[in-house]
């Protein structure tokens, strides 16, 4: 499972040898490892190797702690030696699981490490779903700004438009006067599952003086807007899905 990556170590420098095993696995896996000291950034990934040596050497916790108070998203804390971790940390560490050395190859504890590593956030995915979300709620104003100028007409059904996919689906064809004494015949926007309404049947309807040839059923407004709203929500439930799968990759 080959993954580009770039981690950097947090290590008392004797542990290093112990993990020489471990980095070149990862190397071969495409990480890379910077084992040099510099400055930790909020959004680099960072293993830090917890040990003795570590809980000895102030200067490594206070850049674990200085990671961890700015909400530092992406520490992977390693238990070298298996041993109790101070509270101090622990409780820093929160839900972050500690990846534990015990009983693990340097091949399988390199393997657990890149399972931690997380995925990097393609930002394409998130600007497209805000784009679509900002487009959906310009046609929802749009309609609703069309709806908000409309006359009000009976119109009599007098035939359906049928449409065949994988299921049939039926457009009422209603014909109404206008004010202006047109008469129009028009198929309704959103079809049915069922034919709703008899040949005959006279219905109460709204259409746009500007273009009389949009109408609604006066009590089906909702159809209009609906559709854009559920995809909005749609969207917005995928985006927490994709949301909470992070939040997940980065507590394993």
């Amino acid at each position: 499972m080959k993954k580009k990556a770039l981690i950097k170590i947090l290590a008392a420098p004797e542990d290093l040898a112990e993990l020489r095993g471990v980095f070149d696995h990862l190397r071969r896996n495409g990480v890379v490892i910077s084992e040099e000291k510099a400055t930790l950034r909020k959004k680099d990934i960072v293993l830090a190797v917890l040990s003795e040596r570590f809980y000895g050497d102030e200067e490594l916790k206070a850049q674990l702690f200085d990671q961890l108070a700015v909400g530092a998203e992406y520490i992977l804390p390693l238990n070298l030696a298996d041993m109790p971790v101070p509270e101090e940390i622990m409780n820093l560490l929160f839900a972050r699981n500690i990846i534990m050395s015990s009983g693990r190859s340097d091949e399988e504890l390199a393997e657990r490490i890149l399972s931690a590593i997380p995925e990097k956030k393609n930002p394409t995915a998130a600007v497209f779903a805000a784009a679509m979300a900002i487009l959906f709620l310009w046609h929802i104003k749009r309609i609703e700004k069309r709806i908000s100028d409309t006359e009000a007409a009976y119109g009599k059904i007098t035939d359906y438009r049928t449409e065949k996919t994988t299921k049939e689906y039926y457009y009422p064809v209603v014909e109404y006067e206008t004010a202006e004494n047109e008469l129009i015949s028009a198929a309704y926007t959103y079809p049915d599952k069922e034919k709703r309404y008899e040949i005959g049947d006279e219905e109460l309807i709204h259409y746009t003086p500007d273009d009389p040839m949009f109408f609604y059923f006066a009590d089906r407004e909702k159809e209009l807007t609906d559709v854009y709203y559920k995809c909005i929500i749609i969207g917005g439930f995928l985006a927490a899905i994709d949301i909470i799968a992070i939040i997940i990759i980065l507590c394993i």
